[in-house]
């Protein structure tokens, strides 16, 4: 196995396609539906000895037994771990190492915290695929929700994927959980479906705008959805302001009582 380097989704997709992958894998980002997604793949082993342990679960001894451990059937070793934590530098180079001593090792490490940084040359001497997966724009969440459709055998258009990203705010997880709902008319599915049978769990409300404003970040996608939505501008302006209030008498009181 040679060293492999931090990368992408669509890097990683063509490594995937002409069969160069390596045995350890390190998933990881701000989207967890597409970690959730690769993790799955990664971990389709026939007759594979599997470990799985997520989140609190995780035990690096029982991690390293299970990698250690001789086949006597001839089974791969396959251990799986998904965790907000990180796991620590030191034992996660072991489990690594033990992949490159046996070819017949698979790790797959789904890290869903926000900590990315730590991953970026940390793992550059290891033959692990490190791979970082970002919010898609909106033409990447259609081309990936299309994917899903045709997994799920669901005749659906263009418009109509266009239709369903936008009424869930472009969150792939809600727009995939619709399909299978979608699935039962049995038919192609048309914008007029989306209209009829969706419900946009995934629609913007002021308290996201005012989230986005008072952390001083660009809130102009969300003040464009509710512009389209109807909202009143007076009423958006009316509600930053009682929500600016509401925070200021909580801080009065607590400076006044002590709590």
């Amino acid at each position: 196995l040679q060293r492999c380097k931090r990368m992408y989704k669509n890097e990683f997709d063509k490594r995937a396609q002409n069969g160069s992958l390596s045995n350890s894998f390190i998933f990881y980002g701000e989207n967890h539906f597409l970690i959730d997604r690769y993790s799955t793949a990664m971990s389709k082993l026939e007759d594979a000895s599997v470990l799985k342990l997520y989140f609190d679960e995780y035990s690096f001894e029982g991690a390293k037994a299970h990698l250690s451990q001789a086949s006597l059937f001839g089974e791969q070793n396959l251990l799986i771990i998904k965790s907000h934590k990180r796991i620590p530098k030191k034992e996660l180079d072991l489990l690594l190492e033990l992949c490159i001593k046996n070819d017949e090792n698979r790790l797959v490490y789904a890290y869903y915290g926000d900590e990315y940084s730590a991953y970026n040359k940390t793992y550059e001497k290891h033959p692990v695929m490190d791979v970082r997966f970002f919010n898609p724009n909106h033409a990447e969440a259609a081309q990936i929700l299309a994917a899903l459709a045709k997994e799920e055998a669901l005749e659906i258009d263009q418009n109509a994927i266009s239709h369903l990203l936008h009424a869930h705010n472009y969150d792939i997880a809600l727009a995939h959980n619709e399909l299978s709902k979608l699935k039962i008319h049995n038919r192609a599915i048309s914008s007029k479906d989306i209209e009829q049978f969706v419900f946009g769990l995934g629609e913007i409300s002021v308290d996201d705008l005012i989230k986005k404003l008072l952390e001083r970040k660009d809130f102009t996608n969300e003040l464009r959805l509710l512009l389209e939505k109807g909202e009143n501008e007076v009423y958006i302006i009316n509600a930053i302001t009682r929500y600016i209030t509401q925070l200021y008498m909580f801080n009065i009181y607590i400076r006044v009582n002590g709590y």
